[in-house]
């Protein structure tokens, strides 16, 4: 018998309800605990408290965009991928946040299924970095201690 699968935490941000309402369930029944935000404040806010393996951010929201939420949570937590959503497919927005390091940019209406693909790729690529992280250092230290004079 195989360990459990263990789900991979997903922040969904959008100001539409009605999407979030729509595209949760559909996550969920494909092993993604999803927690959603409103608005870039509060899924900032939630980044403080809660740890999540990606990001999906609606680019065209009140108050604090997701272009400027983007920003934020790359300053916070490198390493976290983060999947740019919008209705209002724009290339300057596109190209502005790959350049600053999101994993990808995918426009509304996108399918669960598509939405899902993306988000485990990234969390898989995100753990394979984080592995060879994890052996380099090892590989390291394993130097440092064999290398040390008598």
């Amino acid at each position: 018998m195989s360990a459990p699968k263990t789900a991979i935490r997903l922040l969904m941000v959008d100001d539409e309800p009605d999407f979030l309402e729509a595209i949760t369930p559909g996550l969920e029944r494909r092993g993604f605990h999803v927690t959603t935000a409103e608005d870039g404040r509060t899924a900032l806010d939630l980044l403080t408290r809660e740890t999540f393996d990606v990001v999906v951010l609606d680019v065209k929201m009140p108050g604090l965009d997701g272009i400027s939420a983007f920003r934020r949570i790359s300053e916070m937590v490198p390493q976290l991928p983060v999947i740019m959503l919008t209705g209002h497919g724009n290339i300057q927005d596109a190209f502005e946040t790959s350049r600053g390091g999101a994993y990808d940019y995918l426009t509304k209406p996108c399918k669960v299924e598509s939405l899902s693909e993306t988000a485990r790729r990234a969390h898989g690529e995100r753990r394979l970095a984080e592995e060879r992280a994890r052996r380099a250092e090892r590989e390291r230290a394993e130097r440092i201690l064999t290398e040390r004079p008598d």
